[in-house]
């Protein structure tokens, strides 16, 4: 029989005898195989009714029990198992009813009903994906939702859809709220229709143009078959045992961003290195982890956020510049990793430690640069975040504001390099350009601490790098100064023969404060330094 079990029916016998026809059998479905036989089954109902103790011995000459009427154990057995289970049921019903309720009560409200969400530990707005790896419990954050009657205000960001951090799989949203600090990092600049014009205004001319475009060409030269960049295996190159492969592609790609390049471009002169940044993302992408970290366990370990941070940094950008849908969700999982990893002192360190007060203000700063450009893309970054790093930058603070240690512990005293950073943070932060901290701070850096690549223990790429960002955001009379002294040394000591031209030597004339990352560092550094015209639009 097609479609029909035979043995579920009994057989019919079909008779002329008209009476027999009259009470004709019906069908009568058999019954299904027992799951117990009848012995096991009388057990089972002893347990289920509560019954635990052995049944009554029948002795040889007892006197035979009165007959009982026949049961069907099976049967029994089924409604014994039926009334035991059934309280279990209501009770998973009436449980489900009050978590729907809950549910419906604590979900985020449409975007007209002006909701603030703060959560986490410490009030800490993170609302990101967990962290398996780190052992966070999404059961410890307290949600505490507040009206607002303040009408919704978007946060400026540069002419991008607001993509929240949420979109990556939070359970609970971020609601969007009107923001004090400035917008993001803006990559405009870099569009090739005003480049002309930012070089001009900015102090920057042709040849600094060439010198860019010569760096990158050495770039190109080095770059390796998979894609991928190194530390090491050039002249003067880092050891190969302290190479770290992830960090050197993300500088690279930054340094070809920096000059507006991207996989898709076709104008002159940009296209000459498409191919190579296309390589480099194809590489570079496959490296991220899950969890939406950017390191490795090879990754040396006061290297780790470091490489995290010039990642989230490349890849926010690259999202900014060509909107590409597919970059979203790995640059969301970038930023979120960031956002979850803040300790408790309001910054990071150089591996994830949450519950650890140990930060400085050097890791910190490449990942504010990290978030900031992460805005510029328009994704949305907590605000608390940024409230929790201004109190490391607090604390770390010297000179009322206008210079900065690495950390905050005992006999720790200012660096250059830490406060042309925080200075630069500090605008990111809303400081104001007129703020007397910021004017003492940047006069400090132009006035003490200038570029010189011949004077003995001067030269450090590092500072140079982000003394260019702060004191170029500044503008005025600061800038003109700093801008023509940068000029003349960086172009007077790129090398300009043999395989290495187009770099920058990391001992000559004299060693760099980070000669040991080797020569693509220095030089990723300094094409960043001669970008700084058109790589980001001024904060004021």
């Amino acid at each position: 029989m097609n479609g029909i079990n035979s043995t579920s029916f009994v057989p019919i016998v079909v008779s002329d005898d008209p009476k027999q026809k009259k009470n004709k059998p019906k069908k009568v479905a058999e019954r299904p195989k027992n799951v117990f036989d009848d012995k096991t089954a009388r057990w089972l109902l002893r347990l289920i009714k509560g019954k635990k103790e052995l049944p009554p011995i029948v002795l040889p000459n007892a006197v035979p029990p009165k007959p009982v009427e026949p049961r069907d154990v099976q049967e029994e057995l089924a409604e014994a198992i039926r009334d035991s289970l059934r309280p279990w049921f209501l009770s998973v019903l009436f449980h489900a009813a009050i978590l729907l309720v809950l549910a419906l009560y604590f979900l985020p409200r449409s975007e007209s009903d002006n909701l603030t969400i703060i959560s986490g530990i410490g009030d800490e707005l993170t609302n990101s994906p967990l962290d398996e790896d780190l052992g966070h419990n999404e059961s410890q954050n307290e949600v505490i939702v507040v009206n607002s009657d303040k009408p919704e205000v978007d946060n400026p960001i540069a002419q991008t859809p607001k993509i929240k951090v949420s979109d990556i799989g939070q359970e609970a949203a971020i609601s969007k709220m009107e923001s004090t600090l400035p917008p993001g990092l803006s990559s405009d600049g870099r569009e090739w229709g005003r480049r002309a014009d930012l070089l001009a205004k900015g102090g920057g001319n042709g040849q600094t143009e060439q010198a860019v475009i010569d760096g990158l060409r050495w770039l190109k030269k080095v770059q390796l078959l998979d894609g991928s960049w190194s530390l090491s295996g050039f002249p003067h190159g880092i050891a190969k045992n302290k190479d770290d492969p992830i960090a050197a592609t993300a500088m690279a790609l930054l340094a070809f961003q920096g000059f507006g390049v991207t996989p898709n471009s076709r104008e002159p002169i940009l296209a000459e290195f498409a191919l190579p940044v296309a390589k480099g993302w194809d590489w570079l992408r496959r490296q991220q982890e899950p969890n939406g970290c950017f390191f490795s366990s090879v990754t040396h370990v006061n290297h780790r956020f470091y490489t995290h941070a010039l990642c989230t940094i490349a890849i926010c950008e690259l999202y900014a510049m060509t909107k590409d849908e597919t970059l979203r969700e790995p640059a969301l999982k970038a930023v979120a990793y960031c956002v979850r990893t803040q300790n408790l002192a309001g910054g990071w360190r150089y591996v994830p430690d949450l519950f650890s007060y140990d930060a400085d203000v050097s890791v910190t700063g490449w990942i504010l640069l990290a978030l900031k450009s992460a805005q510029g893309a328009g994704l949305e970054v907590p605000e608390a975040t940024f409230e929790k790093i201004s109190r490391l930058l607090d604390a770390t603070s010297r000179e009322n504001g206008s210079q900065s240690v690495y950390r905050d512990v005992r006999g720790e005293v200012p660096r250059p390099s830490m406060s042309a950073k925080a200075l630069l943070c500090r605008k990111l932060l809303g400081w104001k350009r007129d703020d007397p901290r910021l004017t003492r701070g940047i006069e400090n850096l132009v006035s003490n601490h200038p570029i010189s690549f011949s004077e003995p223990k001067k030269r450090d790429v590092y500072y140079w790098y982000f003394a260019t960002q702060a004191i170029y955001h500044y503008g005025g009379e600061p800038w003109k100064r700093w801008n023509e002294r940068m000029c003349e040394e960086l172009l007077k000591y790129q090398e300009k023969r043999g395989d290495v031209a187009g770099s920058w030597h990391p001992q000559q004339p004299q060693c760099d404060e980070w000669w040991y990352y080797g020569r693509l560092y220095t030089t990723c550094f300094s094409i960043y330094m001669l970008e700084v015209y058109y790589r980001h639009l001024t904060i004021y």
